[in-house]
């Protein structure tokens, strides 16, 4: 086209009424295997680095949209590199369908970009590595390199066709668990998620909730969560029966137990009294039924000799 493009809209138009004019054969999505693209990266010397790689970014995005093209690696180095590697003079159909066969492609494309009178000239070129042709070869020209992005999708689009409708994620939900321990922990199948209470955003679906404590019940409840919404449920545990917890005076071992004739009345106090937990015991023995005396147990075994109902206690 001989008359300049006036404004981004304006080029876009005219892209796609050029695009829209010329025929290919474009891949079935009834593909037996999928079709291998060799995607190389960008040439052009007047572009930045920065440039180059946000246009090749666009291209394999766009690529990555159809389910029956699979993407190829591209070479990391330069093409000169691989072009005397191949025996090629020119970067021609032959040399980039030799390039396709080493990288066991079916289809390459080509971008390069170079400047003409103040204006970006983006060249496509695609190949078909079976035929060693280049079934698709077009200019683009553009003041901005984000004109030069979206008309390069649009050349992508002519080739493959439009690609398939993304199918949109339901939203994730919110499971929040509550028991009525905060030392009580909290499992979401084999993965711990919290103690007490826990938050977790998870995509919809059936969840196994496993929630445990010492001297508790174990908890396992099937939970489900739905997109968009929040499962709230509260969990109260249970303390298994006989199990006083640790700390609980245990009755001696001794030869002669029914000697002894004694009584332990123990009274477990989980008292938070500075972070102490006080233990007492009243014993009574044989015939003597002269009680005799509390028994302070202080859990800070540093601190416990300063107690006034100890001192004159220790043997």
């Amino acid at each position: 086209m001989s008359h300049p493009l006036r404004t981004p809209l304006l080029a876009l138009a005219l892209v796609w009424v050029s695009l829209g004019a010329a025929g290919f054969a474009q891949p079935s999505a009834a593909h037996a295997v999928p079709m291998r693209v060799l995607g190389l990266h960008v040439d052009g010397e007047k572009l930045s680095a920065k440039d180059r790689t946000d246009l090749f970014a666009v291209m394999q995005a766009k690529l990555r949209l159809y389910p029956d093209v699979e993407l190829k690696n591209p070479p990391a180095g330069e093409l000169t590199d691989e072009m005397i590697d191949l025996e090629c003079v020119d970067l021609d159909a032959t040399c980039l369908a030799r390039l396709g066969k080493k990288y066991e492609a079916d289809k390459v494309v080509h971008v390069e970009v170079s400047t003409t009178a103040g204006r970006q000239v983006m060249r496509v070129r695609f190949i078909d590595v079976a035929l060693v042709t280049i079934t698709r070869d077009r200019e683009v020209k553009a003041d901005k390199v984000i004109e030069l992005a979206f008309a390069l999708e649009l050349e992508v689009e002519t080739v493959f066709g439009k690609p398939p409708a993304p199918v949109i994620a339901e939203k994730p939900g919110l499971l929040v668990i509550d028991v009525d321990s905060p030392d009580a922990i909290i499992q979401l199948g084999a993965e711990y998620i919290g103690t007490g209470t826990a938050t977790s955003e998870l995509a919809p679906g059936e969840y196994t909730v496993r929630i445990t404590q010492k001297g508790f019940q174990d908890i396992i409840k099937k939970l489900v969560v739905k997109g968009g919404q929040t499962t709230q449920e509260s969990f109260r545990l249970v303390a298994i029966v006989g199990d006083l917890g640790p700390g609980t005076p245990k009755k001696p071992k001794g030869k002669d137990d029914d000697e002894l004739d004694w009584v332990i009345w123990a009274i477990v106090g989980a008292v938070v009294v500075g972070g102490a937990v006080a233990v007492v015991a009243l014993t009574t023995g044989g015939s003597d039924d002269v009680a005799r005396g509390p028994a302070v147990l202080g859990i800070d075994g540093t601190s416990a000799w300063r107690d006034p109902a100890t001192i004159g206690g220790r043997r």
